[in-house]
């Protein structure tokens, strides 16, 4: 899981302490269980038991996920960049 490990050494501190608690901890959370379920899910070869994980793992993950969305992101007040309106108007455009 040697991937799991750099994923988490990587993006875990750096988001560390960046919100208040208890949004802090959400997700903290979230991007603990994000490396391992990447981990688990980037395997080449699966057993009986990686497979039964990786169920287990993505249930809980949506959950967390459900459970983010619900409590942490409804809790602040976000709106897109005028650079991200503008990326997406010209998107659908093109089609």
């Amino acid at each position: 899981m040697y991937l799991q490990r750099v994923s988490s050494q990587c993006s875990i501190p750096a988001f560390e302490g960046l919100l208040d608690e208890p949004y802090n901890a959400c997700v903290m959370k979230l991007l603990y269980w994000t490396a391992e379920w990447h981990g688990f899910a980037k395997l080449r070869m699966h057993t009986n038991t990686t497979i039964a994980h990786l169920e287990m793992l993505t249930r809980e993950f949506g959950q967390l996920m459900r459970h983010f969305h619900d409590s942490t992101c409804s809790e602040f007040k976000t709106m897109e960049l005028l650079c991200e309106v503008t990326a997406c108007k010209q998107q659908h455009e093109r089609i």
